[in-house]
């Protein structure tokens, strides 16, 4: 029963490219639209409102600009971790976002600007981790 659901499933859904280039599903007589990505997970919303509910769409591979987006935040957040740890988070960081055509030049950037030990901008600038002050400037 389950593999007929699938089938039909199968057959009324087709993927198809809009003039701008966006890729619209269309699933039955119903038209989605991509409304946003949140991790891996791609939500699209119907443009006809008497549709009911959205699509979702789970996936291990994301995108190359979240994955890119992603690979900036973890690289952001290195000035809130413990000193002693940053050069091994930042390997794993390496490890994990390897597939990204062309990220050697950031890697290079980042290693040689910020994470090694002789690094142009010393740990102790630019880490917060043992940041002494208050963390806000409000009264």
């Amino acid at each position: 029963m389950i593999s007929l659901i699938y089938l039909a499933l199968y057959f009324m859904l087709s993927i198809v490219e809009s003039k701008r280039k966006k890729q619209i599903l269309l699933l039955d007589t119903f038209r989605y639209t991509e409304d946003k990505i949140v991790n891996t997970t791609v939500y699209c919303k119907c443009e006809d409102c008497s549709c009911p509910g959205r699509a979702i769409q789970y996936g291990s591979d994301p995108p190359n600009g979240i994955n890119i987006r992603t690979l900036y935040k973890k690289s952001c957040a290195l000035a809130f971790m413990s000193p002693q740890e940053v050069g091994k988070i930042w390997t794993v960081i390496i490890a994990r976002f390897q597939d990204i055509e062309h990220i050697e030049v950031f890697y290079d950037y980042v290693t040689n600007r910020w994470v090694d030990d002789d690094a142009l901008f010393d740990l102790s600038l630019w880490n917060y981790f043992d940041f002494k002050s208050s963390r806000t400037n409000n009264s």
